[in-house]
């Protein structure tokens, strides 16, 4: 069937509303898809290409009966889709076969770009630009010019901007979802400059949740909470008790790391903060976003306080079969609060500091238990400097605490586990932005030098040392 005529019939398709059951509707909804990602990659005539595109986000076929996020993944879908189907079709044709009639890649892409117009809402427009992206440039390919995916890049930011002024006009909320979705999935192809681009306001409605949750009664108040659950636990006779608040306070923290290592502010050093973060961010909405992160920390830590001052006093939680795992979770819940308390700077938090190392004392007491925590937070590629920087806020945990640990440790543990952490760090004392590692590293190696039994290592270990120290004072 000609082209004209397929888009004739996929047009009136697209009108189509009455469908008698859902099982109906839902194979007319997966045909429509298809014909649409088909069709699209095969029309030649700029003025059908626009049409179609237009058609494509206005459908009452496709949007009258919207599945949540699902339909609009699959209207990205078309267009990746159809860009892919380009893509491959000359990349896989054999050389000499004669081309058919197809319009140049470039005004495909202009034609699709014009079909985003004013018949439909803006959030609906990131949908096609995106799908152009991701089909010619997702996946290691280079299917556009510099020129045109620059373009795209802006197209794509400046619809982003637009839509987000008008987020919230849907109860169901699906324009935003949309706006997010989308930047998931297209973000890492936008270049730093585009990046910095998109307008994200202090009016957002992440800065507003922000705001009503530090106002609410409990985060408001949460110094003198953490103070009555510190009190509870000192008088508290159930052991068992103890450890599941241990517990769930270690699952909290481990939750929250892992939930910020999936926030993009996570990717950037504190030190680099300036260059990447926009002045109204620095003054107003990050500082917010701290401040409710820091009042979750303060409390949890006044409560383990407690805890490991119960664990000093009690014979029950003093016990062997207690007394280490107690401590080894107080731990790791510092572990995972630190990219939080680094923020604060050294020795800022007495508190803290009473509580790791109480349990650090604690800890060490018990060998087997000391070497276990040690293996479990010891950095993930032992002899590479990780680049992701909450990566290295690990690393610079376990260096501050693994200095206390090294006589508890046995000569092949320190070697495999200490040595191995520190060396990439006291190579990389002249960068800037690793002085602190290197100042941490520096400590842990001569903390191991020092415990007994080592004295066969250090001799095998120095001379690095010392090589790598005068690389870094060399003037």
């Amino acid at each position: 069937m000609p082209a004209d005529r397929l888009l004739a019939s996929l047009l009136r398709s697209f009108q189509n509303v009455h469908s008698p059951s859902e099982t109906s509707r839902l194979t007319l909804s997966n045909s429509l898809f298809f014909n649409s990602a088909s069709l699209l990659a095969t029309l030649s005539n700029p003025l059908n290409i626009t049409l179609l595109t237009s058609q494509i986000l206005t459908s009452t076929a496709l949007w009258d009966h919207p599945d949540g996020l699902r339909v609009c993944h699959r209207v990205l879908g078309i267009f990746q889709s159809a860009s892919l189907a380009i893509l491959q079709d000359q990349e896989t044709r054999p050389s000499g076969r004669q081309q058919r009639q197809r319009l140049d890649r470039t005004e495909w892409v202009k034609a699709v770009v014009k079909g985003a117009d004013e018949r439909s809402p803006r959030w609906k427009h990131l949908l096609p630009i995106a799908g152009l992206l991701l089909g010619f440039e997702g996946q290691g390919h280079r299917g556009l010019s510099e020129g045109v995916r620059r373009d795209l890049e802006s197209a794509l930011v400046l619809a982003t901007n637009l839509a987000v002024e008008q987020v919230g006009r849907r109860e169901d909320g699906l324009d935003g979802f949309c706006i997010a979705l989308v930047l998931n999935y297209s973000f890492e192809l936008l270049s730093d400059r585009r990046k910095r681009d998109l307008h994200y306001e202090d009016k957002s409605t992440t800065f507003f949740f922000l705001q009503r949750l530090s106002s609410r009664p409990l985060i408001a108040s949460m110094g003198p909470f953490s103070r009555l659950v510190a009190h509870s636990v000192q008088s508290v006779r159930d052991p068992f008790l103890l450890h599941r608040l241990v517990d769930n306070i270690a699952l909290f923290a481990r939750t929250l790391t892992t939930q910020w290592r999936q926030n993009k502010l996570s990717e950037i050093d504190p030190s680099e903060s300036s260059i990447y973060l926009d002045d109204q961010a620095m003054r107003f909405t990050i500082p917010l976003l701290w401040k409710v992160l820091r009042s979750a920390m303060f409390a949890s830590v006044a409560i383990l306080r407690a805890v490991m001052g119960r664990i000093l006093l009690d014979r029950s939680l003093a016990a062997d079969g207690s007394a280490p795992i107690l401590a080894s979770n107080v731990l790791h819940s510092l572990r995972n609060f630190y990219f939080i308390t680094s923020n604060l700077g050294p020795n800022a938090f007495t508190t803290h500091n009473f509580v790791l190392l109480t349990a650090v004392d604690v800890l060490t007491t018990y060998p087997s238990h000391a070497t276990s925590f040690i293996r479990e937070i010891q950095p993930h590629s032992l002899g590479r400097i990780p680049r992701h920087p909450l990566d290295r806020t690990l690393d610079l945990f376990f260096l501050n605490t693994a200095e206390h640990f090294t006589f508890a440790l046995s000569p092949q543990v320190n070697e495999e586990v200490l040595i191995a952490a520190v060396s990439p760090y006291l190579a990389g004392g002249h960068h800037k932005n690793l002085l602190e590692m290197f100042e941490a590293a520096h400590s842990v190696f001569l903390s191991v030098m020092k415990a007994p039994g080592n004295a066969e290592l250090a001799g095998r270990v120095i001379p690095f040392y010392v090589d790598a120290v005068f690389k870094v004072c060399d003037p």
